[in-house]
């Protein structure tokens, strides 16, 4: 190799290795994107999966309570299935299944804030990998350009 080739090594070397180095920051910028999506997803379906177990013991505690009432009702001698009693069960009944949907709903509306996450997350990591990958071929181009 002449001294005349020197610079242009230094020049093509310079450039490979600050290439090199914006491909791994992008690589590594879009991995950890990726596990944040990852993360966002696993707390997206638990958010689902709570729901649905709380919604269950809700649901669970409702009919116990009526059938409390339903016994409180029956040791004092009342007919259960008209007049008061009947409207106090259905009351319950009904007020039970407003709070289980209730239940339903905030599990899913948090859920779904943990999936818009994980598609932000999804974004960032394309774009890391896009950055890193145009940042390494500018800085190669740009070490050409300055050979001539």
């Amino acid at each position: 190799m002449g001294v005349a080739a020197i610079p242009y090594a230094l020049i093509i070397g310079g450039a490979l290795i600050k290439g090199q180095s914006q491909l791994q920051q992008g690589q590594a910028a879009s991995y950890a994107a990726s596990y944040n999506q990852q993360t966002a997803q696993l707390q997206a379906d638990d958010a689902i999966a709570r729901g649905v177990e709380d919604e269950r013991r809700f649901r669970v505690g409702v009919s116990q309570l009526i059938g409390q009432q339903r016994a409180g009702f029956s040791g004092q001698g009342v007919d259960i299935n008209s007049g008061t009693p009947l409207a106090v069960q259905q009351d319950a009944a009904r007020q039970g299944e407003l709070d289980a949907l209730t239940i339903r709903n905030d599990a899913f509306r948090e859920a779904l804030g943990y999936k818009i996450q994980a598609e932000n997350f999804s974004m960032q990591s394309k774009a890391a990998d896009k950055q890193g990958k145009a940042g390494f071929l500018g800085t190669i181009l740009g070490g050409l350009g300055d050979l001539f």
